[in-house]
């Protein structure tokens, strides 16, 4: 079957799609398996490693990205995730959504 230039670029999108949302669902698993539903939650209260006596923001899956335990006052930065369709290898995703380049 030949398939036109339009075909075929709609093909390319639905692939494209298709492996987005398996891997942002491979993301949504990986958290609820590691960190529970708690991970789901929009809150931000610190918790407190009682034996450590040392604060951590809360694990948290935003839509994108499972985003682990991070001590307080610490930024956590992720390379953007490629399977996310306008995202871009070479650009920073942090915990709060904020995208900048990286500097070679």
């Amino acid at each position: 079957m030949s398939y036109t230039s339009v075909e075929n670029d709609l093909l390319i999108m639905t692939e494209s799609f298709l492996l987005q949302g398996k891997k942002i669902k491979e993301q949504e698993d990986k958290c609820l398996g590691e960190y529970g539903k708690a991970a789901f939650s929009n809150s931000t209260q610190p918790i407190l490693n009682e034996t450590t006596g040392q604060k951590f923001c809360p694990a948290f899956f935003d839509g994108f990205y499972c985003w682990p335990p991070t001590p307080a006052d610490t930024l956590a930065v992720e390379p953007c995730p490629v399977y996310v369709a306008g995202f871009l290898e070479e650009q920073i995703y942090n915990y709060d959504k904020v995208f900048s380049q990286v500097k070679n």
